[in-house]
């Protein structure tokens, strides 16, 4: 039989429903409003898990940059937002950056936030054209979906690349499609986000796949007619990447962002490892993430069914699609796209085939159908109901968002206030995450150090890094702001996405630079010169005078979340300050809100540990592993471990840990010297040979590594003297 004969989903006859009710009529009925059903379920579920808080940190240089290009009536072609590297050649392209800013202009952060949402439930939409297979994948995948409808560019590369499979695989199928879609649209999208490239990635897969079938000499004159009529069209497409401000030198732009973007250090674009940990975030139904694990499953099947039916090109693009989100994070979304259209056509050509055999008949079709319904309700309506509690966006490790439109929580609108209010002195130093939002709130008047455009190369990225790890009277601060005459530093002191909660307690012991701002969204400090001596004397005592208590006030989900927000940022900066009272009091607030955050745990078993109440800090520290296991709270609950001698049960938690990290070296060198207090010094070696192996700080980030190297050489030393000593 031809791969290319029509399926039909339910083999049913045509006849007009009786006024009894009879099998076939029922089998209609069912035919027609089960695919209904599905989709309406699916598209609810988007809303609400595409409706969230303006969040991320990329959107801010974006509003920014689309600010720039409406007031000066031109394209950047350099960069005019960092004061560190205004002379560089900047692409990227501006359509997306007009639109958002016109967005803003239009209804701000709030409708920018629908429009997250109705990318969200357009590419779910989009995905619910293919058969029924197809729209019960659908409901998987919209957390990835969501996910990657973040309001920034990319969503437009989520929708985009959607539309493309969609459109490709379809004609494949050998029906009828308007492919000159196709060129109009690379029109938009190589000037909305480069993520066009995986729009060009999606067109040779085409072509891969009609090659593939014309290998079978029954499907071949089928499969050329359709690719000879398709090459206009597929043609025509490439030439439109070249309709752009910049050319063919958009694709240089593009490569430009590789260095940073492949470093590994950026959270969304580090690859996702596979342990055994992983089989347990399976059955995990109510946790979003698992989504993904449930759609690799599907796809393995998915290429074991194409292969028996001999569509080696189809099982080639689904095992290489397998392999994207495992690489980068990002991709998670181009994945599940190819999971619901490819691998749900391929599967549900499968289960009609076999339902269509005569031992099936043993269940009957409609009542699989109506528990199916019922499931897959029952299943988006407590995952909505969720993100409308905002559990999933408390309860998630990556989430910078609430449910909701408006802005973020983590935004510090107010720090910017205070340096426009006080016109503190330029220029000004931002972390990593910031920096997107200063270039909006405060650029051209303070344009920002560095910001996720990965402008000045990784280099600069890391030399920001290296700067908030040190002390602000250290060489490398003084010669830094002497080199860009920095005088005020901007960092924000979020727990789960600042840069500058570490670097805190270090900053506020500096006696060049004082506080002169500081709440549970950020901290400022600025040089210590005389033209900052009047700010400075209205905080005499430093940080040793901040204090907690202005929580937001209310009952709704959305300020219940934002109160524990403060409770739980707020705790993490007085443990950093030392004040381990009031933060365990903080955290307290923060876990009578949400019982089961491991931050919460997390952040009074730490302000526990500290105070030397280790009895009391274990069953905090466990229960925040458990939650959520993470290489912090793992550390600190196997150093509790260690300090009550009880060095097996240390060890046990690391080998756990390494196996999810996906940054393992300060997790094996812990465990080699735990295996030197077990007496085991040849196996601590093994473990410091392999700490040096995962060793991170490597080219532009070499800097950031001289402790790490220091305790390696010093761990070694001690298990070659407990060595000789055995």
């Amino acid at each position: 039989m031809s791969h290319h004969a029509p399926i039909i989903e339910e083999s049913l006859p045509t006849e007009a429903a009786q006024v009894k009710p009879t099998p076939h009529a029922t089998k209609q009925k069912l035919s027609k409003y089960l695919p209904l059903a599905i989709s309406a379920v699916a598209l609810v579920y988007a809303l609400f898990a595409g409706l969230r808080t303006v969040g991320d940190p990329d959107l801010g240089w974006q509003l920014a940059t689309g600010r720039w290009i409406l007031q000066h009536r031109a394209v950047p072609y350099t960069d005019v937002l960092s004061y560190t590297s205004n002379t560089s050649e900047w692409i990227y392209p501006v359509l997306s950056q007009i639109i958002f800013y016109c967005t803003f202009l239009l209804g701000g952060y709030s409708l920018i936030s629908w429009l997250s949402a109705v990318a969200c439930i357009g590419t779910t939409a989009v995905l619910l054209r293919g058969n029924t297979g197809s729209k019960f994948l659908t409901v998987i995948a919209i957390p990835l979906i969501a996910f990657r409808t973040a309001p920034r560019a990319e969503l437009f590369t989520t929708l985009l690349f959607a539309i493309f499979v969609n459109l490709l695989w379809t004609y494949h199928r050998s029906k009828r499609i308007p492919l000159w879609l196709l060129p109009l649209l690379m029109l938009l999208w190589v000037n909305l986000h480069q993520g066009y490239i995986a729009g060009l990635a999606m067109c040779l897969a085409y072509v891969f796949l009609e090659v593939g079938e014309a290998l079978s000499p029954m499907l071949r004159a089928a499969a050329f007619t359709r690719l000879r009529a398709a090459s206009p069209w597929l043609l025509g497409t490439f030439v439109a990447t070249l309709i752009n401000p910049w050319g063919i030198r958009n694709y240089l732009g593009t490569a430009q962002l590789v260095p940073v973007h492949s470093t590994g250090w950026i959270m969304e674009l580090a690859p996702i490892h596979f342990s055994s940990a992983t089989i347990l975030q399976l059955p995990g139904w109510r946790n979003p993430d698992s989504g993904f694990w449930w759609l690799v499953v599907i796809v393995i099947f998915a290429v074991v069914a194409a292969v028996a039916e001999k569509r080696f090109a189809a099982a080639i693009i689904l095992a290489t699609s397998i392999y994207f989100p495992f690489h980068s994070v990002r991709l998670q979304g181009p994945f599940s796209t190819i999971a619901v259209v490819i691998a749900g056509s391929v599967l549900w050509d499968a289960a009609v085939r076999l339902w269509a055999r005569p031992l099936r008949r043993r269940v009957q079709p409609s009542h699989v159908a109506l528990a199916s319904v019922i499931s897959l309700s029952l299943f988006a309506g407590v995952r909505s109901w969720d993100l409308l509690t905002n559990r999933s966006y408390l309860l998630s490790p990556v989430q910078m968002s609430l449910f909701g439109p408006g802005v973020s929580f983590w935004y510090p609108e107010e720090a910017a206030g205070f340096v426009e209010r006080e016109g503190l002195p330029k220029n000004l130093f931002n972390d990593y995450t910031t920096g997107g939002f200063v270039t909006w709130r405060l650029s051209p008047n303070y344009p920002d150090y560095i910001d996720g455009r990965g402008n000045g190369g990784s280099a600069l990225m890391f030399r920001s890094f290296e700067l908030l790890n040190g002390s602000l009277d250290s060489a490398d601060w003084k010669k830094e702001s002497e080199l860009r005459d920095i005088n005020t530093t901007f960092t924000s002191l979020d727990m789960k996405f600042g840069g500058g909660l570490d670097a805190l307690r270090g900053f506020c012991q500096s006696k060049s630079w004082r506080l002169v701002y500081l709440d549970a969204k950020a901290s400022i400090f600025v040089r210590a010169t005389p033209q900052t001596a009047a700010l400075i004397s209205r905080f005499p005592n430093g940080c040793k005078d901040i204090r907690f208590d202005d929580p937001p006030m209310g009952q709704s989900f959305r300020t219940k979340s934002e109160r524990f927000i403060y409770y739980r940022n707020s705790a993490a900066i007085l443990i950093a300050l030392g004040r381990t009272e009031e933060a365990l009091k903080n955290a307290t607030l923060a876990s009578d809100i949400l019982a089961d955050s491991a931050d919460a745990h997390f952040l009074r078993g730490l302000a526990l540990f500290n105070n030397s109440r280790l009895v009391e800090a274990e069953p905090e520290l466990r229960a925040s592993v458990k939650l959520e296991p993470s290489d912090l709270n793992s550390q600190t609950l196997a150093g509790l471990y260690r300090q009550q001698g009880r060095f097996r049960e240390a060890y046990e938690i690391l080998a756990s840990q390494i196996q999810r990290s996906h940054r393992k070296h300060q997790l094996l060198l812990l465990k080699g010297m735990v295996q030197i207090d077990l007496g085991l010094p040849q196996e601590a070696l093994s473990s410091f040979n392999e700490a040096e192996s995962e060793d991170p700080f490597i080219a532009d980030a070499a800097g950031m590594g001289t402790t790490f190297r220091s305790q390696l050489a010093q761990c070694r030393a001690n298990a070659v003297e407990t060595s000789v000593i055995v």
